[in-house]
């Protein structure tokens, strides 16, 4: 009888010791998860939403270029690449994913533009519109609550490639504005360039 006694404490401190090796073993056997690099600081304003909720927002305020499929599996920050490379700054991830990626890229806002025109592009305001229509001198500029932004008289630049247009507004409505070219050349101007506040001097 007492030696029963004593055979079932020493069998559970058998296995208490047997569960203590086997956890202190598989703490140091597993494997730690590979360091994330630094993100690049060329790629530091690629921003990422997630989930079709932003898709009208977006709509409204970006120009949507691609969708594709991107794996991140050897590089972590190959959507930030690829945002890169299509010269957007949104990257709309289609679900929760951490390495295999359907992605929505959207090119919103300055950041997206060339790295020759980022400079000129600091020294505007806010951005009016964009260039809806070209009538034969006439320009008209829509943008959100463009009635808001503009008024007679007020000049705005055009972000015509390597060199800046200058227009002038001449009819401002309640959703467009009618313009005229005052510095530059009409013939550099095409419909769906962004218009901005002109640049402010020094």
């Amino acid at each position: 009888m007492k030696c029963y006694n004593f055979k079932i404490p020493a069998l559970l401190l058998s296995f208490f010791i047997i569960g203590v090796i086997l956890t202190i073993d598989s703490c140091i056997t597993v494997t730690q998860p590979p360091e994330v690099p630094p993100l690049p600081d060329e790629l530091k304003h690629i921003q990422f939403v997630n989930g079709w909720a932003v898709t009208r927002e977006l709509e409204q305020d970006c120009k949507s270029v691609r969708m594709e499929h991107v794996s991140r599996s050897s590089d972590w920050w190959a959507i930030h690449r690829r945002a890169y490379e299509l010269k957007t700054n949104v990257a709309q991830l289609v679900y929760d994913c951490s390495y295999n990626c359907d992605v929505r890229f959207w090119a919103c806002g300055n950041k997206f533009l060339p790295d020759m025109k980022k400079e000129a592009v600091k020294l505007f305001g806010s951005m009016v519109g964009q260039i809806s229509g070209i009538s034969g001198k006439e320009i008209t500029v829509t943008g959100k609550n463009i009635n808001e932004k503009v008024s007679m008289g007020k000049i705005l630049a055009v972000d015509a490639g390597e060199k800046m247009v200058y227009i002038e507004v001449t009819f401002p409505m309640m959703t467009l504005a009618k313009c005229r070219v005052v510095k530059g050349s009409l013939k550099n101007l095409k419909q769906g360039m962004k218009v901005y506040n002109k640049p402010k001097k020094k």
